[in-house]
């Protein structure tokens, strides 16, 4: 995604078509945004949900949360307020008590999870 104002790239993601559950399901290989804090990331993961609407895949979409790049976020949070879950109900119970608490880092964060 490029801003029209400046021609900066702004964001960028990757998807695939894919299975999860044996139904149909997009998969965000990667999301990478370059400026924070401004909603794109949010309009990136709706534009997914579009596009597995609009290719017969129901609206599912599915990624792994990992920290890699930033040292100092971590996505986990992020995809849990924009409605993703994991399959463990602790982890789902974890990450939504520290987003009520305003809790950004904890080492359950630390690996790759299936959201």
């Amino acid at each position: 995604m490029y801003s029209t104002k400046t021609g900066e790239l702004l964001g960028k993601m990757i998807t695939t078509p894919s299975q999860i559950d044996n139904q149909p399901s997009l998969y965000i290989d990667e999301l990478q945004i370059f400026q924070k804090n401004q909603g794109l990331g949010s309009r990136f993961i709706r534009f997914a949900e579009y596009l597995s609407e609009t290719s017969s895949m129901e609206g599912r979409i599915h990624l792994h949360a990992e920290k890699n790049r930033d040292e100092k976020r971590y996505p986990h949070l992020f995809y849990r307020k924009q409605g993703f879950k994991t399959k463990s109900r602790f982890k789902n119970c974890i990450f939504d008590f520290c987003i009520l608490l305003g809790i950004s880092q904890c080492k359950l964060f630390s690996g790759t999870t299936k959201m």
